[in-house]
């Protein structure tokens, strides 16, 4: 009779990353809510589209730093304050065309940074594996940089979403023209399916 012995592993095992869990829900909205909603949306894209070629430039330079490194360090380019008055890119003009870009919440730009260095890193990725000759076919064209990006604006809890008793209605901080105010009371529908840790 044959033991059966448990082959032994030749790699060791990775250790897990935490995962920032994600939750879709459906909002009941009225005419006026949707139409800011759609605005934040919008006016956070004009907002990235500029970031994502930053980003592309200084590419060789952020590569070893860490994710909260590279943010900060792409931030101190264009981002002019008292301590950081000498910026790199003149996205002034940008501001100028856009009244409110000045008013985004630096939680906000955060976020649409760490947005622009995931498109960068996946345009980087995706053309170097072309290059290496990973393709489906030997005719396919090497991949382009996508600025047109239809990302979402994330929505940290505590500074742009607040959540009502037992998750039934929401609060929203959305764009209004020039600055940002919350939206209240926002009821949401899918009530059942939800998996909050």
């Amino acid at each position: 009779m044959m033991a059966k012995f448990k082959a032994k592993r030749k790699t060791k095992k990775k250790k897990r990353t935490e995962m920032i869990p994600t939750d879709v829900w459906v909002l009941k909205v009225t005419s006026c809510e949707k139409k800011l909603l759609l605005l934040t949306v919008r006016e956070y894209r004009k907002f990235l589209k500029p970031l994502v070629f930053i980003v592309n430039a200084e590419g060789k330079l952020i590569g070893i730093l860490t994710e909260k490194e590279k943010v900060n360090w792409i931030e101190k380019y264009f981002h002019v304050t008292s301590n950081n008055p000498n910026y790199k890119y003149y996205y002034q003009k940008v501001l100028d065309k856009y009244p409110s870009f000045p008013k985004f919440p630096s939680y906000l730009i955060r976020a649409a940074i760490a947005d622009a260095i995931g498109i960068v890193s996946s345009f980087k990725t995706r053309y170097l594996s072309w290059q290496s000759g990973n393709r489906f076919r030997r005719t396919y064209k090497p991949h382009r940089l996508t600025v047109m990006c239809q990302n979402y604006p994330d929505l940290y809890k505590g500074k742009q979403i607040l959540y009502g008793d037992n998750y039934q209605n929401v609060a929203l901080k959305v764009l209004s023209r020039k600055d940002c105010i919350w939206g209240h009371n926002i009821v949401v529908k899918n009530r059942k399916n939800r998996h909050l840790g």
